[in-house]
């Protein structure tokens, strides 16, 4: 009987140590609304672009007109992403981990059948990085 205890007890707590480890791994990110009329002028197709800095902040949209987010960089970071698909675009998924002390943010954009030239994009903070980020973008039907 005090076996069979015991062993649920380990059991129970490898689970909880591996929960643990999965949840550190995903980044907590915030959407946030871009309504400026140079962005996409500004960003180039595909390219993840990461502003750090009030300063690389405001030289990116110097001269745009328009609502920008207010973002604290001493704790936040921005990405800034889009892309252009051919055919209808039915959902858009991110997320952003982290791995020792590397980034890493996954796209995935599911597509449908119907044709049609969409633009897709992701505009997010989360907290600060300031390490390399690698992405991959994912189109699947």
């Amino acid at each position: 009987m005090t076996t069979a205890i015991l062993a649920g007890a380990i059991f129970f707590a490898g689970c909880e140590k591996e929960k643990k480890t999965d949840e550190n791994k995903k980044i907590s990110t915030q959407e946030i609304p871009l309504s400026v009329d140079c962005i996409y002028d500004r960003l180039e197709c595909e390219k993840l672009d990461v502003i750090n800095s009030q300063e690389d902040f405001d030289i990116f949209f110097s001269g745009c007109k328009g609502t920008k987010p207010d973002i604290d960089f001493k704790r936040q970071t921005l990405f800034l992403i889009y892309g252009i698909n051919m055919q209808c675009i039915l959902e858009k998924v991110y997320v952003l981990e982290k791995d020792g002390n590397k980034y890493r943010l996954t796209i995935n954009i599911r597509q449908g059948d119907c044709q049609s030239v969409e633009k897709w994009n992701i505009f997010f903070v989360t907290e600060k990085i300031n390490s390399n980020i690698s992405y991959s973008i994912n189109i699947v039907q």
